[in-house]
């Protein structure tokens, strides 16, 4: 079930620390719960579950990726986009996202992204650091 409280959502996740078996288990609930919801969605944050750890996936048309202790590392220019939440179903406002981002993620892998995708993976690191689409709104 996905975590509606703001509360909770306000906690800082932790970084990852466990086995690869513990890690694929987590990434299956949260596809579970991704793929289950009512609303549609194209990623979601442990701590959306209930798991405050730094691990999330983005799986969009373009990008599956499973995010683990991921950091952004620079991005460029700020700029206004429509965004919603698993969390917030049926809220939709509009929050300034860089359009262009590098990202590392826990293995050392960096990943160049841009616009709607760039876009998730800063809402999802947002999750990480207790963050929530409200407080990127313009």
């Amino acid at each position: 079930m996905i975590v509606t409280n703001e509360q909770q959502l306000r906690v800082k996740s932790e970084n990852f620390q466990g086995n690869h078996t513990e890690l694929q288990e987590l990434i299956y609930k949260l596809e579970y719960e991704l793929d289950n919801c009512e609303n549609a969605g194209v990623g979601l944050a442990a701590i959306q579950i209930g798991i405050p750890v730094r691990v999330g996936i983005i799986r969009t048309p373009k990008l599956k990726l499973d995010l683990v202790n991921a950091e952004i590392i620079s991005g460029s220019e700020m700029h206004p986009v429509q965004e919603g939440c698993l969390s917030f179903p049926g809220e939709f406002i509009i929050v300034n996202r860089m359009k262009n981002i590098l990202v590392r993620n826990e293995d050392g892998r960096i990943y160049e992204l841009s616009e709607f995708e760039a876009q998730a993976i800063q809402h999802e690191i947002d999750h990480f650091n207790g963050l929530t689409m409200f407080d990127r709104r313009v």
